[in-house]
């Protein structure tokens, strides 16, 4: 204990030492949010790469397509800066705690950077990460980093000889991605990647629940009442109540959906044979009673293990825009991707998912594929940004749910592609991008696109 605190306070003492000019300056102009005062921070420090992604993080909150230019301006400034102070010689590099102590969904922006590493796209190094008393938001899901892929130190005494390192080494990955060549956010990081493994003839490196797992996982199952050998779905709906969240203060609405909007496609998975498993946490609304679908997320059997478990074994996830999805992701799961937003969410599918969007609309018009997949609309996250632009979103309708999902089976158990229906949109969505060398691979829902999209596709 006394040695704990020893080394507490020894390194707040090196950390005052080792704070230069720049970092007060960064740390004040921090707290604003305006763009004037990151551009002013650049201007005088034209050399440090940090001042740059401030800069970046200030564009993309204030919706601004330059965000990505300066992405690669910060990228560019990285690699002189660790080159000119030998940086770049450690064969280490770090990423921050909140990797694993934040939202679920952050563990896939690391998924992404280690599978960019084993491809080519960034030297391969080391990855330390300071956890010291943070707490692992899943510490079951956590150890599919671990040992060959992340080394954490949990004592002070063993973080203090990075102080100085740490501040340039680190990989800012909940925002951006620094590869080798270029930066990008991680769906635009995602999609170059999956290009290169396709053009490779290469698959992601994908995680699998170890066979001394396996049977307290089947176990589990037969609690739940799932018949040993019956196939599963999970659905994670997102709701108002994270951190706080409800439906009176929700900026959050772009993101949730109605779990009753489900029920359809609940229904239709029984009828063939299958399960429902609904994940997530106890402050979602309990479902109502339905055969072949477990409330797992009310359980007396729910835990870290399990919410892993139950993802990576299922044998399609019907997702919302939530961070549940980092787990059948990482283990390659196919996805049916409903009530999506936002719309940079398209270039985070892989070959074996489905898209099911939200619309968008202007003036109570519903914007046409083109209108609706341009850079600076990927930067609307929250409900005031889509207010800030006049813009307005549909939640998508039982039956959309429930033809994705028929589809969805399809591709599953029948191998069933829809290519061809999806050629135009993805055409359309790539030409966009194509400043940014991006090619949508998406596959939509061949029902909301004939119900929604149809017109515009013919028109171009």
């Amino acid at each position: 204990m006394l040695e704990d605190i020893f080394f507490r306070i020894l390194s707040r003492i090196k950390r005052i030492q080792k704070t230069s000019e720049f970092d007060r300056k960064l740390l004040k102009v921090s707290k604003f949010t305006n763009i004037q005062s990151a551009r002013d921070l650049v201007i005088k420090y034209p050399n440090e790469p940090r001042a740059s992604l401030l800069l970046a993080e200030r564009l993309f909150k204030n919706h601004e397509e330059k965000f990505l230019d300066e992405l690669q301006t910060y990228n560019i400034k990285r690699k002189k800066y660790l080159k000119n102070s030998r940086l770049d010689e450690e064969d280490f590099e770090f990423i921050k705690p909140n990797i694993f102590c934040g939202a679920l969904g952050v563990y896939f922006h690391l998924f992404v950077f280690i599978n960019s590493m084993k491809i080519g796209l960034k030297t391969n190094k080391k990855i330390y990460c300071m956890m010291e008393r943070n707490k692992f938001t899943n510490k079951y899901f956590s150890k599919f980093f671990d040992d060959k892929l992340i080394k954490f130190f949990y004592k002070k005494r063993d973080t203090i000889q990075f102080i100085e390192k740490e501040k340039n080494l680190f990989n800012p990955i909940g925002f951006c991605q620094p590869l080798d060549n270029f930066c990008y956010n991680t769906p635009f990081t995602y999609n170059i990647l999956l290009n290169t493994l396709i053009k490779n003839e290469k698959n992601f490196s994908y995680f699998s629940i170890p066979d001394r797992d396996k049977q307290l996982g089947k176990d589990t199952l037969e609690k739940l009442g799932i018949p040993n050998n019956a196939w599963y779905v999970t659905c994670h709906i997102r709701e108002p109540g994270w951190s706080g969240e409800d439906f009176e203060n929700s900026n959050q609405m772009i993101r949730n959906a109605d779990p009753k909007t489900y029920y359809k496609a609940f229904k239709f998975i029984r009828e063939v044979g299958g399960y429902v498993i609904r994940v997530g946490n106890n402050y979602m609304k309990k479902l109502d009673k339905i055969e072949n679908v477990i409330d797992y997320a009310h359980s007396d059997f729910k835990s870290e293990f399990m919410d892993v478990f139950l993802g990576a074994t299922s044998k399609f996830s019907i997702v919302t825009s939530s961070g549940y999805s980092s787990i059948p992701a990482t283990f390659g799961v196919p996805i049916l991707h409903t009530n999506q937003l936002p719309t940079s969410a398209v270039f985070q599918c892989n070959l074996q998912d489905l898209y099911l969007p939200k619309l968008i609309s202007k003036n109570q018009k519903i914007l046409s594929i083109d209108d609706t997949y341009i850079p600076n609309y990927t930067t609307l996250t929250d409900d005031s940004s889509f207010k800030k632009f006049g813009l307005s979103f549909t939640n998508n309708t039982d039956d959309e749910i429930l033809q994705a999902t028929k589809e969805m089976f399809r591709m599953v158990f029948e191998n069933r592609n829809y290519d061809d229906e999806n050629s135009e949109i993805k055409k359309q969505i790539s030409n966009n991008f194509k400043k940014h060398k991006l090619r949508c691979r998406t596959n939509f829902s061949p029902y909301f696109i004939k119900k929604h999209y149809k017109r515009s596709i013919n028109e171009n």
